[in-house]
């Protein structure tokens, strides 16, 4: 097998190749002396992992050669798919009149790889807290946050820029959630979603940011609003990331963009919409408009908090419950209770927690010694579902 760029990824090959057979259904049978037999109990299909295994080595290839083909798929994709299966994985590709195979014109390439960086690193700074526009004022906690961050190579057919996210293997705290299962009673609904990590915020904020700046700016097709910019930004947008996406599309050989998400399969959950994005050519001068509209501002629309749910609690037979929201507060990261009234808001919120939707809540936020509350929040639905912000 010829050897691929991801050789450069930082990765534990053992833990990753133990964690993509449980994942893919394989079951540990037995374990000697060199290795370790797994089972695939539906098929009844085994196969032999020796104890050591290190990639670019023989038994690493035809271990993944076995993999492919009980698997019906190639031992490339195999391959790629242990070495990243803790990492999120962001394909920027640019679609233009100069492409032939895996080349591009070199400005164009250029323009990709600078705003590709441009839009994770604003990312890992609008992760922490909405900004309008960041002005050289980047999160070193958000910096930190990325700085395993890689590029790995192109696919040849048409210029891809894979921009990996490597994800740290860390079990969720279960501490609180012990304690509200203490205090359950029968039929009491409660359950809880896997904490995000860092770089997974980092991801989810880059994905659902570009998503909004698509869903807000550019498909309307209309001059942007001052509340659709709101929008973009309370989802995780910034001026600097929709001047990076506008300096993509703008070049003259550029005739469109489109990102594509790849989530790592156990660093938690994302909302299912997030896949792909298309930044046609005909956007460049809407985003034009939009990241010159993008400047702070002294006074603030509403007060709203974003993140994605981290747990739901409904009381048996009760028309009230509570929605755990992770989010940005004050420059950290915290958990924030929701206090949710009505039937309907909680038909919807039993939804948007099986969707793993990100909400965007309004409200005010009380401390108590038991953490942040919201009494009565203004307003609660997933980013994307509809304007946050009426127009006038």
């Amino acid at each position: 097998m010829t050897s691929i760029i991801e050789d450069s990824l930082d990765f534990d090959a053992e833990a990753n190749l133990n964690d993509y057979l449980e994942f893919k259904g394989w079951e540990p049978l037995s374990e000697g002396s060199f290795g370790k037999l797994w089972v695939q109990p539906e098929s009844e299909s085994e196969i032999a992992i020796p104890f050591g295994l290190r990639p670019g080595t023989g038994m690493w290839d035809g271990t993944m050669g076995m993999l492919a083909d009980r698997e019906g798929a190639s031992p490339s994709a195999v391959d790629q798919a242990v070495r990243r299966f803790w990492a999120d994985v962001h394909d920027f590709r640019v679609t233009s009149s100069v492409v032939h195979g895996d080349h591009i014109a070199a400005e164009a390439g250029s323009s990709l790889f600078a705003g590709a960086w441009k839009m994770l690193r604003s990312s890992a700074t609008t992760a922490r807290g909405p900004k309008i526009a960041i002005a050289g004022n980047y999160s070193p906690t958000g910096d930190r946050s990325i700085d395993r961050a890689l590029f790995a190579q192109t696919r040849p057919g048409s210029y891809v820029l894979p921009l990996l996210l490597p994800i740290r293997r860390v079990l969720p705290s279960l501490s609180w959630e012990s304690d509200i299962q203490a205090s359950l009673l029968p039929g009491d609904f409660f359950a809880k979603n896997a904490e995000e990590s860092d770089e997974r915020r980092v991801s989810r904020t880059m994905a659902q940011a570009i998503s909004a700046v698509y869903d807000t700016i550019i498909k309307p097709g209309k001059e942007p609003t001052p509340g659709a910019v709101n929008e973009a930004v309370m989802a995780g947008a910034s001026r600097e990331m929709v001047k990076a996406m506008h300096d993509v599309v703008s070049e003259p050989s550029v005739t469109g963009m489109d990102v594509s998400f790849s989530w790592a399969p156990r660093a938690g959950q994302v909302p299912k919409n997030l896949v792909r994005v298309e930044i046609p050519k005909e956007s460049v001068e809407v985003l034009s408009r939009a990241f010159k509209l993008m400047v702070p501002s002294k006074t603030h629309i509403r007060t709203a908090i974003s993140g994605p749910m981290l747990a739901l609690y409904h009381p048996k037979g009760a028309d009230r419950g509570e929605a755990t929201i992770e989010a940005a507060y004050r420059g950290r990261i915290r958990k924030i209770v929701v206090q949710l009234r009505g039937v309907s808001v909680l038909d919807d919120a039993h939804k948007w927690f099986r969707a793993h939707e990100t909400l965007l809540v309004t409200g005010t936020v009380r401390p108590t010694s038991d953490g942040l509350i919201i009494d009565s929040p203004e307003d609660v639905h997933p980013i994307g579902q509809s304007m946050l912000f009426a127009e006038d």
